[in-house]
């Protein structure tokens, strides 16, 4: 676009005009009805657009991360102008699966409804970008950002095989006295290859289990499609692209026993432009008290990973549903967090787990009264985007009375197959299984006594 277009007033071109030459001033027929401008920019990229794509965007698309261009470049930003449009107006991108009429979160990655239409007036106006000096700075509230007082590197370098790797490696929890932990985050060492990690806490029951599973897999780590699941297995948190890391709700904490081991499970993404190897770090904070002693609790059909969750080929919407209510959820706290059995809870945190069939998922609270309180409801499930969501307010939650209700939607019909490999699965009977192929739902909990 040349410099008179970019004018953005009639008096920028009066001044173009008066240093013309003397004779394209004679030739000039002032009587002529005036120039039809059209309207004056509204928008440019450094002074309305680089905030929200430097706050919402370059986590993931950057040099060398996963996202597939790189938006820390304004000219590339302006090329893609229009598609950035379109992802940002379906609301495709950034990615927040939550439905925020269910509750408020804490680091909402969301794109407002004006801040969409910036983008797309930006976008319609030809993506000028203006003056650099004009730039104020990124979003805040861009995912959160922990202090990291611990820092666990892979022993050694990893190089996944095939398109869709799921490997655990072993990080030796160094400290020889009770800690919590109370953030966590990853530094990935390729950024291109890694697609989200999960993290677990071993206790010490267990951690020669899993010790021994790394030394006698060859190579770093060892292969755990479908995650890990046991006795003696806490989830301590997820990790995606673009997160900076999240901190547990202030004064509260995961415990970690000495001896335990922390398992990375992380999902390595592979590609004609993504290859190589890998030598990732957990980053975590810790502390040696907190005020409440936090614990994730898991919810799930207790008959379903007994094969009892069938979701037959060639049907939609398949539904399966369970509730959580006394006296279960109190004999599951005295096993899975006994320091919290029989005290009123608070609900800090939520999360929902299913594989490729998922089309949608909730967790609510039941009431004695009758009425439900929503946790969590994602509407359109993704299997790429799965995370968990600390709540804006804690929501109360007493095991004696109240109960915790999850419900999965399943389409397991041809058009919402998987594709493996490049390949799209034709419908089959489907159960409950640790294979993404398989599926699974289960809901979780971040809570502390009240």
């Amino acid at each position: 676009m040349s410099a008179l277009w970019q004018c953005s007033s009639a008096a920028t071109l009066v001044l173009a005009l008066a240093s013309c030459s003397d004779d394209a001033a004679e030739t000039l027929d002032v009587g002529s009805p005036p120039i039809d401008l059209g309207p004056a920019f509204t928008t440019s990229f450094f002074r309305d657009i680089k905030t929200i794509i430097d706050g919402r965007c370059v986590g993931c698309h950057q040099a060398g991360s996963i996202g597939p261009f790189d938006l820390t470049d304004p000219a590339e930003v302006a090329r893609l102008a229009a598609p950035i449009a379109n992802q940002v107006m379906t609301a495709a991108m950034p990615p927040w699966p939550p439905d925020n009429q269910c509750r408020s979160y804490r680091h909402d990655r969301s794109l407002t409804a004006e801040q969409r239409a910036l983008i797309q007036t930006w976008a319609d106006e030809g993506a000028p970008l203006g003056s650099e000096a004009d730039y104020p700075g990124p979003l805040p509230g861009d995912g959160g950002g922990i202090n990291a007082d611990l820092e666990l590197a892979m022993a050694e370098p990893y190089t996944p095989e095939g398109r869709d790797d799921y490997h655990c490696f072993v990080l030796e929890w160094p400290s020889t006295d009770t800690t919590f932990v109370t953030g966590f985050g990853m530094e990935p060492g390729n950024r291109s290859l890694v697609h989200h990690v999960n993290m677990y806490i071993a206790s010490p029951l267990v951690a020669t289990t899993y010790r021994t599973r790394d030394a006698q897999a060859p190579g770093s780590g060892f292969p755990c499609f479908g995650g890990i699941v046991g006795t003696g297995i806490n989830l301590m948190g997820a990790w995606a692209p673009g997160s900076l890391g999240l901190a547990f709700p202030e004064g509260t904490g995961i415990e970690v026993a000495p001896g335990s081991v922390l398992l990375l499970e992380i999902h390595y993404n592979t590609g004609p432009e993504r290859s190589g190897s890998d030598l990732s770090t957990a980053l975590v904070t810790t502390a040696t008290a907190v005020d409440r002693r936090g614990a994730i609790i898991p919810v799930l059909g207790t008959d379903w990973p007994s094969g009892n969750m069938l979701i037959p080929a060639n049907q939609a919407d398949v539904r399966h549903a369970t509730s959580f209510q006394a006296p279960f959820s109190q004999q599951a706290l005295a096993f899975l967090a006994p320091w919290l059995s029989g005290q009123p809870l608070e609900v800090h945190g939520a999360g929902l787990h299913m594989h490729y069939l998922g089309t949608r998922a909730r967790l609510q609270v039941g009431r004695s009264s009758g009425e439900a309180e929503c946790l969590l409801e994602i509407p359109d499930w993704d299997f790429n985007w799965q995370a968990g969501y600390f709540l804006e307010q804690p929501l109360a939650f007493d095991p004696a009375t109240d109960r915790l209700d999850l419900e999965c939607i399943f389409d397991n019909t041809a058009e919402n197959q998987p594709v493996i490999d490049g390949n799209q699965r034709a419908p089959v009977d489907v159960n409950w299984g640790e294979n993404s192929e398989d599926e699974m739902c289960i809901g979780y909990i971040y809570v502390t006594a009240r």
